[in-house]
């Protein structure tokens, strides 16, 4: 998870596989990927580039 879109920025934190997110803004581009931006089970928010996420739904 990234402060802000794009590979040249300050990593948050790794994101476990597996982990849930919700998207909150985005989609961006940058540095030839697609960016969104999400916030984790505890609140922090960053950016994760698309090729990171997987939709789930709810049951």
């Amino acid at each position: 998870m990234h402060t802000d879109p794009g590979l040249n920025t300050a990593v948050i934190r790794v994101l476990q596989d597996g982990e849930r997110v919700v998207i909150i803004a985005g989609p961006q581009q940058a540095d030839g990927m697609t960016w969104w931006q999400v916030r984790d089970s505890g609140g922090q928010e960053g950016w994760v580039a698309a090729s990171f996420l997987q939709q789930v739904r709810e049951p």
